[in-house]
């Protein structure tokens, strides 16, 4: 893959940030109004709009794509910049918040603020207040197990790269199942996410050069337009639950997705470009969605805080609000507020670049 932006990956980067923050909006505000007192499914939203319930699953996969085999140590300084130093960021941010929402309630003590903490980031992964953040430091994982076990992607023998790839994925398919089967929420959960995420990276890995082939979009167009009509696997990767279909089904039927899914941004980026040349009409809504992708980061990063802060003043006020309009709001500021920083920020070096050349 080359080292220049691929449209369609921001592109699919973009709605499927954009389908999560929704999904959680969503969540909160049927939280709230059901004071979260009901696990079912079936009145979650979570189910209501599943076309795109391959969206963890996808970011795995992404990543798998634009993976390059380094030394353990390049491989190790870089992620901890771009992985655990946002998951260690963002992480005191809420630890701070919670604290803070305990201090307020009167119900902090130094077990709950302390070792309780530290027992659910062990079990879990991720820190209470902000449960996103289990992604990062799960690709860190996910990226350092790839590096050992993977090949070389430019290996001369391809039964051999294909065989290694297809043996870490079944792997990492199998651990994920029996801890589905087995656990029970026994084990914690960064052993199922972490081994179903190995299992889409390294497809993402394998696949990567084949996935706009005829001979694989068809049969996975064809997949995918089936789950539309008659459902899809769908298993939440944090706890690994499995809230509709078939866990067996899953793995395959999600990758099969992932790969129709990114055809049809690369079909939306060409008529983009199309109406582009022949009508000289820029397409703004796709360029919004691409921003959204290149922003994919901070977002995903921030956006889970401004939930459990509403959700906590919610809790204390009893304000008869539209709890999903107002979310919506909240969440669109905030994207907008990351994406016009960025824009700012690129505007500003590409100015003292031509600076530079002047």
């Amino acid at each position: 893959m080359n080292s220049q932006r691929l449209k369609y990956i921001d592109l699919g980067a973009g709605i499927m940030i954009l389908y999560m923050v929704i999904g959680h909006v969503l969540l909160f505000a049927w939280g709230i109004e059901t004071s979260w007192s009901s696990d079912s499914i079936s009145e979650s939203p979570r189910t209501v709009f599943p076309y795109l319930s391959f969206f963890m699953p996808y970011f795995f996969y992404k990543s798998g794509m634009f993976f390059k085999k380094k030394p353990m140590q390049q491989l190790l300084v870089r992620d901890s910049k771009k992985l655990l130093l946002n998951y260690a960021i963002w992480g005191l941010i809420g630890y701070v918040l919670y604290v803070i929402m305990r201090l307020i309630d009167g119900t902090a003590t130094l077990r709950n603020c302390t070792y309780s903490i530290l027992r659910i980031i062990f079990l879990r992964g991720t820190p209470l207040e902000n449960e996103a953040l289990w992604f990062l430091l799960t690709l860190f994982g996910v990226r350092f197990l790839a590096n050992v076990l993977l090949p070389t992607d430019n290996q001369r023998d391809k039964r051999q790269f294909y065989l290694r790839c297809s043996c870490v994925i079944v792997l990492g398919y199998i651990i994920s199942f029996l801890s589905h089967t087995y656990s029970h929420n026994t084990w914690p959960w960064w052993i199922a996410n972490g081994a179903a995420g190995l299992a889409f990276f390294c497809a993402g890995y394998m696949l990567c050069e084949y996935g706009m082939k005829k001979w694989m979009i068809y049969p996975c167009l064809f997949v995918y337009i089936i789950c539309c009509i008659v459902g899809f696997p769908y298993v939440g990767m944090l706890d690994n639950k499995l809230l509709t279909g078939n866990y067996l089904l899953w793995v395959p039927v999600s990758v099969c997705c992932i790969i129709a899914f990114n055809y049809i941004c690369v079909v939306l980026v060409k008529m983009q470009e199309y109406i582009l040349v022949k009508y000289n009409l820029k397409s703004y809504l796709l360029r919004f969605f691409e921003n959204i992708g290149i922003c994919a980061m901070p977002i995903y990063v921030s956006h889970y805080l401004i939930l459990q802060c509403y959700s906590y003043v919610i809790s204390h006020n009893q304000f008869n609000y539209p709890h999903t309009f107002v979310l919506t709001i909240l969440e669109c500021g905030l994207i907008m507020a990351i994406i016009l920083t960025h824009q700012y920020k690129e505007s500003k070096t590409l100015k003292n670049n031509l600076k530079t050349i002047i």
